[in-house]
Order: structure tokens, then sequence, then C-alpha cells
């Protein structure tokens, strides 16, 4: 993994929102410039957005695979986000082998770095044992709770819902 270099992180960031302007005008090509030497310093924020965006004459087939392999290295750099979306194509077994033991360890790792969403996924597990994934409830809340707090879609849900059964259980 690339060392950070002091001074160099705010023209870093520059240049990733340099890049995020260009994607959103469609400038795909203007994009991958501006990326292609963070990519090649093994920037995982840089690796993991130019994974997302075709290449200007780039086949589907090149695209799939290229964008595999940068979200892989993304997440081998402990890019959260990269490792969710593994883990969403391991649980769904899109574009390779649908492995959910795998998925759920990608998504306890996302969770670790504070991926919203994989706090919400690995908290599900956990409530309910799933995928060798002991069951820890206490756990599970406490990450659902967080992913709640920070608006994560279906977790404020998921959250009544469990709260709701142990609200029913106790009554019994």
């Amino acid at each position: 993994m690339p060392k950070k270099v002091p001074g160099k992180t705010s023209e870093i960031e520059d240049i990733l929102r340099k890049a995020g302007r260009a994607f959103e005008a469609a400038k795909s090509g203007k994009a991958h410039k501006l990326l292609e030497p963070l990519v090649k310093e093994q920037v995982p924020e840089a690796m993991f957005m130019a994974a997302h965006w075709s290449k200007p004459g780039e086949t589907f087939e090149a695209f799939q695979q290229r964008y595999l392999w940068l979200l892989t290295q993304a997440a081998m750099r402990d890019h959260a986000g990269a490792i969710y979306e593994l883990g969403v194509k391991y649980d769904t077994g899109v574009d390779q082998i649908k492995d959910k033991i795998i998925a759920s360890a990608l998504f306890e790792m996302a969770a670790a770095l504070g991926h919203s969403r994989g706090k919400l996924m690995h908290g599900l597990d956990l409530m309910r044992g799933l995928n060798r994934i002991p069951k820890d409830p206490e756990r599970g809340l406490e990450l659902i709770r967080e992913a709640a707090a920070a608006n994560e879609e279906g977790a404020a849900e998921e959250l009544e819902w469990f709260m709701a059964k142990a609200e029913n259980a106790a009554k019994l």
C-alpha cells in the first residue's frame, strides 16, 4: 500500500473532486485521465471511483474485468465501500460465485471500517446468527442502531422490527 505523503492529501482530494465532476458531466475520458496517476499510485478512493465508469471505447467485458479488478484492489487497501460492494457481489452471486459466508465476512470488515450499510448487514447476521456468524443480539442491535443513526436505508425499520419483537417476548 502506498504511503500517505504529507501535503499530498489535499492534492489527491482535489483530483478526486475534479474527476467526480467530470464523471457527472459524462466526460469519462477526462475523469479517467485525472484518476490514472492515482490509480497507478494505488489510491483506494481513486481505484473505487475509476471502477464504476467505463472508458471511452471500452467493451462491456473489458469494463467488467477492470471493474472487478479495481474493486478488489481498493478492497485490499481497506476501502470500506469496495469491501461492502464485493460483499454484495458474493451475497447475490452477480459476476462471481455466490457465497454467503464470504459475503458476511466482507460485510463484517466493512462494518469495522465504519461503512453504515456494512453495519446494517453485519448487524442482521449477528441478530439471526447467519452464515457462520455466531448469534450476538446485543452487538447486532448496536450496529443496526448505528446504521439507523447514519440514516442508512432500511436500518430504522429493521431496528423497529427487532425492538417490537423484544417487547413482545418480554410480555410473554
